[in-house]
Order: structure tokens, then sequence, then C-alpha cells
């Protein structure tokens, strides 16, 4: 009840509620041992921190819910958790490591099969690269236009929406590719 009722705050945009029902079922379900929910919960608890501005906090949640995940041998969540480590790392000012959590998270996710997941870790590699050349403009540009036909193909409206807007922000100050 807590993931999907975090989740739901977290999709209506309210990450501080989230943040309130995902602590007290990462606590739950620290203190009864299902370890299968706790990198779940710790992930989006991490995502919670993360939308409210609390770098810190969400670096240290994410990074728990990676290992947790790794532990329990749940990929998908060493991914999302990944995925958004590398964004609460970007945010801590640490671009290059960012940049590097991500082309990790994508290729794996490709690899692997998880096509919501690579469109997710192409749209945190647009979001954390610096658009201070053409060549990063470029990159943006193609990691934006692949987020949107993954994230179209798989369904992920809301992620194809978010890609989308950056991607015409980008087109519209001429972020054009070479």
């Amino acid at each position: 009840a807590a993931y999907s009722g975090g989740w739901l705050k977290l999709g209506q945009n309210d990450p501080a509620a989230a943040a309130a029902i995902l602590e007290e079922g990462f606590v739950l379900a620290q203190k009864h041992g299902i370890r299968l929910f706790v990198p779940v919960l710790a992930c989006h608890l991490g995502i919670a921190y993360l939308e409210q501005g609390l770098f810190d906090r969400a670096r240290g949640m994410l990074t728990e819910a990676r290992e947790e995940a790794k532990a329990v041998g749940y990929t998908s969540a060493v991914l999302r958790s990944s995925i958004y480590l590398a964004l609460a790392t970007h945010r801590l000012g640490d671009v290059q490591a960012a940049q590097n959590m991500l082309r990790e998270a994508r290729n794996t996710a490709r690899q692997q099969g998880f096509a919501g997941l690579e469109a997710e870790a192409l749209f945190g590699e647009a979001v954390v690269t610096p658009p201070t050349d053409a060549a990063n403009k470029a990159a943006i540009i193609v990691a934006l236009r692949a987020a949107v036909a993954i994230a179209s193909e798989s369904g992920a409206l809301p992620l194809r929406h978010k890609a989308e807007a950056m991607l015409n922000e980008a087109l519209a100050r001429g972020d054009q590719p070479i």
C-alpha cells in the first residue's frame, strides 16, 4: 500500500506527501524483513527526496536502494535507482559521474530488454549533459529523440511527454544536431 500510495503522490507532483508515505512503508519493510520491497520503496523514497531538492538525502537513499536491489537480484530496481542516483549526483555537482552512471544504466537496460528504463536513462542523459557546445547539443537531441521513440513504443506516456517537451525546448533554442 505504501508503494502504491507513494507512487500515486509522486505522479500527482506531491513529493512531500509521497516521502511521508514511502518512509513509513520503508521502515515497515525493514522492520519485518521484507527484503524484496526495501529496494523499491527506497528507490521511490529517493525520487521523492530528489523532487523536493533534498539531494544529499536522495543520494543516500538511492545508494541504499541500489545496494539492496543488487543483494536480492532485482535488476530493474538496480537500474531505476542508478538512474535517479545519477540525477542526484548531477544536482550535487558531479556531471561526469552522473553521465557515466546513466550510460551504464542505459546500456544494461538495452542489453536486458528493459525498454522503459532505457528511455528513462536516455532522458536522464539529456538532463545532465550541459548544452555547452555543438557536440553536447547534438547528443542531447539524439538522446531525447531516442527516449521519445522508446517511450512511445512502450506506452510510457508521462516520460514521452517530458522528453517531447524538453526536445521541443531544445529545438526552439536552435540546438540542432550537426
